[in-house]
């Protein structure tokens, strides 16, 4: 809107999706070559550089978008399986400096599988679900590591209970309910002492309490399911 030409450089597995992002005129692959540009600077610098304060952010959603076949293809794929649909990410990339903090192991949910109602999937291609209590989870394997699959298949979901990963911002980024899951030092991101975000108007943050306490935080998503589920599949929120 200040009158530049937006290029992007990017994850090449982000490409394609970022193409849909609105004020972006083109976006470059990591490693590919960029071309003649007249000034530069990190993603993560812009809110400083454009002097965003937290009653203006800039949080229209969604601002990303799935391509009409994917949306078509994936809505044929999960059609069978009934509604509400609730996705499910519990693991980061295991690569990432804070991922001990942020992740938590699957047996850490099995309270929400005495949730009436929702179907359960394990949104993660790399992760292997077991059930949550009786409930099963349905992985969707290799085919969401793909982002705009993953985008796809997210947009299909009623809610996403996630902890804090990309897939979390994706969903959020989609417009779609997201709970996020955040550890007791959480990213810079998601700030402290509140329950929302300003970054993502769709999403509702479960704090831990103390370090490292992840059972009080899937008692009190537990909880919060089960009263949004608890009108049946017909009548929940999330329609």
């Amino acid at each position: 809107k200040a009158g530049g030409r937006v290029i992007v450089e990017c994850p090449a597995k982000l490409a394609a999706l970022l193409r849909t992002a609105p004020g972006v005129d083109q976006v470059i692959p990591s490693g590919t070559g960029r071309p003649p540009f007249d000034c530069h600077a990190p993603l993560g610098s812009l809110p400083r550089l454009c002097r965003t304060r937290l009653d203006h952010v800039p949080a229209r959603v969604p601002y990303l978008r799935v391509e009409p076949d994917r949306r078509a293809a994936w809505g044929e794929k999960l059609r069978q399986f009934g509604r509400p649909r609730v996705g499910l990410v519990w693991r980061g990339n295991p690569q990432h400096a804070e991922d001990q903090r942020r992740s938590i192991d699957f047996p850490f949910l099995e309270p929400l599988g005495a949730v009436a109602g929702p179907v359960w999937f394990a949104l993660d291609c790399r992760a292997r679900p077991g059930p949550l209590g009786g409930a099963p989870v349905i992985g969707l394997g290799p085919e969401t590591a793909d982002f705009r699959d993953a985008a796809a298949a997210i947009e299909q979901m009623d809610l996403v209970i996630s902890v804090d990963t990309a897939l979390a911002h994706l969903a959020g980024a989609l417009g779609r309910p997201v709970w996020l899951l955040a550890p007791y030092v959480p990213d810079w991101r998601w700030l402290t002492g509140r329950e929302d975000s300003p970054w993502y108007p769709t999403l509702r943050l479960f704090r831990q309490r103390e370090p490292g306490g992840w059972a009080g935080v899937v008692a009190r998503v537990a909880a919060s399911a089960r009263e949004e589920f608890s009108k049946g599949a017909g009548e929940y929120r999330y329609a």
